[in-house]
């Protein structure tokens, strides 16, 4: 007997896994709770699909492989996606990144659904792929070939929006939706200090997101020789852990620097919460990177704890604008970084700082994107 189609207002596909994917996790569960009905085709596990079930949200899961190489699990994700074909259509498709536009494209003319490309990164610019021209090349044209198919856009950024519109040279709609959490109130917690055995004394930097180059790591490791009680924890997974490790080794401050691996989007509050600083210092190594705008920073305010940020134009306007965190430049040496954490831990400094994530966390939280989505996702 063949099975039915299911009937959703929303398909959300992504590549990316599921439960960490704070952006699509959060569109989801918004979208839910107005009584949307949503699938989700993403990367996860069997245990997922009850997990899920729970909220309301449908799940079709895609297992890739955490190791292989991208083109490979970009592969198997297109292939794996064939199954769920016929199991699903929907009013409005969302590719949730370019590795889902494919499927996304499928489905929209399978099913004369309305197609929204949500373009979370500069994919023709991309940072991990500065050294690598060729692969960008590839990538960058791949996207300029889907775009075109889609019907609207979603960026991160008012940045990102401008820089697209130009780069696209296209006159469909584009959306910004902000890479904000939902709303938590600032809680205590010492789940870090007391999982590893960390000092009262001892300061504690967290660093939240994938482990690549360009993202700050080196630098915020070579400043720990300058502060003698901090340590750096590290929250993500990726491809340059190895080298991390050695760099940490090399300066001998490899017992200071914590990998606290992957940790499901819902358990990250408590954990940022026992930090005492976030780090975002994020290199301008290329146009993806120059435009940051990433959800660390408003994760770091939303858990009270102030950010120390390189002074690239998006997250510094947050900064500045909310006083959430000290913007330092893209040069800055180690030294010197490690002089600006001292001064943000300044009990004086620490508590303004700390009052004003408080005060910013309501503001800047994705409930307040609420009527924004609402609209973007509207069936007319």
């Amino acid at each position: 007997m063949k099975e039915k189609i299911k009937a959703f207002d929303i398909c959300i596909i992504t590549m990316s896994k599921f439960k960490n994917d704070a952006r699509s996790l959060n569109l989801a569960r918004l979208l839910v709770k107005n009584n949307k009905k949503v699938c989700i085709i993403g990367n996860g596990s069997k245990d997922d699909i009850e997990y899920f079930e729970k909220e309301k949200i449908e799940f079709f899961n895609i297992s890739l492989p955490d190791e292989s190489r991208a083109i490979i699990k970009w592969f198997l994700f297109l292939i794996k996606c064939i199954k769920y074909f016929g199991k699903a259509r929907a009013k409005i498709i969302l590719s949730g990144d370019l590795y889902a536009l494919p499927i996304g494209i499928y489905l929209k003319r399978k099913y004369n659904s309305r197609l929204i490309y949500d373009s979370r990164d500069i994919y023709s610019a991309l940072g991990p792929l500065y050294h690598n021209p060729f692969k960008q090349i590839v990538i960058a044209n791949i996207e300029r070939i889907f775009v075109k198919k889609v019907n609207e856009i979603i960026v991160s950024g008012e940045a990102d929006r401008n820089y697209l519109k130009e780069y696209f040279k296209n006159n469909i709609p584009y959306h910004i939706i902000l890479n904000l959490p939902p709303y938590k109130p600032v809680i205590r917690s010492d789940i870090i200090r007391k999982r590893y055995n960390i000092p009262d004394n001892y300061i504690i930097l967290v660093y939240q997101g994938m482990i690549l180059s360009g993202r700050g790591l080196i630098l915020a490791i070579s400043s720990l020789p300058f502060i003698n009680d901090a340590v750096l924890c590290i929250i993500g997974e990726g491809n340059y852990k190895t080298y991390i490790q050695k760099y940490a080794k090399s300066l001998n401050v490899q017992d200071r620097v914590i990998f606290c691996g992957v940790l499901n989007y819902d358990e990250l509050h408590e954990w940022t919460s026992s930090a005492d600083i976030g780090i975002s210092l994020i290199e301008k190594i290329s146009k993806s990177t120059e435009l940051a705008l990433p959800n660390k920073l408003f994760e770091y305010c939303r858990a009270g704890i102030p950010t120390i940020a390189t002074n690239l134009p998006a997250m510094q306007e947050y900064c500045e604008k909310y006083n959430i965190g000290k913007c330092v430049d893209t040069s800055i040496s180690p030294r010197e970084l490690a002089n600006e954490i001292n001064k943000i831990m300044d009990k004086d400094n620490y508590n303004k700082y700390r009052q004003s994530c408080v005060k910013a966390s309501k503001q800047l939280c994705y409930e307040a994107q609420e009527g924004l989505i609402l609209k973007i996702f509207s069936s007319t």
